[in-house]
């Protein structure tokens, strides 16, 4: 799993922010190692370099590299709260940049905290996002609640209806996928 032994030589190594001149498969390997640490590896000190990079990001989008914005914003709500929810969401919806608005739709679907995963599923499901969009926050939730995913499950059935009118149809056949229901016990 990730860990100070799996994910902290290359946090050591690379470090969590970008530098001049280094190669571009450094960039794209640092929100990899961000997220395994900051999510999995539950390692602190990741979780407050998010926290701080995304206070940044929320003050000035310019002021943070483009290539950890995203990851960092996943760590960070993690252990946010209903008015860093409520951020993200007031952000998600005045961002007018696309890759602005995935990653706080992303964000929004990455909290720890259950009643929030909730509300976040049900504003996947409020009509307000684009067709391509639908998933993202169910895919973040079930990624938060792997020791759990009977919860997933139990929302993606009781929402059924709503969510197979709002899927497109390309997507449908991924829904075992995203309700987290390829448990043996459900086949």
């Amino acid at each position: 799993g990730w860990g100070p032994a799996r994910g902290g030589p290359g946090v050591q190594r690379y470090g969590l922010t970008p530098k001049d001149g280094e190669d571009e498969a450094i960039n794209l390997v640092r929100p990899s190692l961000i997220s395994g640490m900051g999510n999995w590896g539950e390692d602190v000190d990741v979780r407050r370099f998010a926290r701080e990079v995304t206070e940044a990001y929320l003050a000035d989008r310019q002021s943070v590299d483009a290539s950890i914005a995203g990851a960092c914003i996943n760590i960070a709500a993690i252990e946010g709260d209903w008015k860093l929810y409520n951020t993200y969401r007031k952000s998600f919806e005045a961002a007018t940049v696309p890759a602005e608005r995935a990653r706080f739709l992303s964000g929004m679907g990455r909290f720890g905290n259950w009643s929030m995963q909730e509300a976040a599923l049900d504003y996947a499901l409020s009509g307000s996002l684009r067709p391509q969009e639908l998933f993202t926050i169910p895919r973040g939730v079930g990624s938060m609640s792997w020791e759990d995913p009977g919860r997933m499950w139990d929302w993606f059935v009781k929402n059924y209806d709503t969510i197979m009118e709002l899927m497109p149809a390309m997507f449908k056949t991924y829904m075992p996928f995203f309700a987290r229901g390829c448990e043996e016990e459900r086949l």
